[in-house]
């Protein structure tokens, strides 16, 4: 199951997260990547680590957004796949 959060609009960025059992693993892409490419990927994986995501695939694809609103949107789809899963 898959789920997404986000827009793509400026300023924002689309979360794609699905709950397969394999590790963790990233995919981002971004409109400044050559700038902010590590801070971003930072952002994400401490997000993911404080909410004790370990497994499955995590798609962002961003475009300028700003630390909180990554923070939200990985947050939004985390809650998301969760409440899909309990279903």
């Amino acid at each position: 199951m898959e789920v997404c959060s986000g827009n793509r609009k400026r300023g924002d960025l689309i979360v794609r997260l699905d709950d397969r059992e394999n590790p963790l693993n990233m995919s981002i892409t971004s409109s400044v990547e050559s700038l902010f490419g590590e801070h971003l990927k930072g952002v994400v994986e401490d997000t993911m680590k404080a909410l004790g995501i370990t497994t499955g695939n995590l798609i962002i694809e961003d475009d300028q957004a700003l630390d909180f609103v990554i923070k939200a949107r990985v947050i939004a789809a985390v809650q998301r796949l969760k409440m899909e899963v309990q279903v």
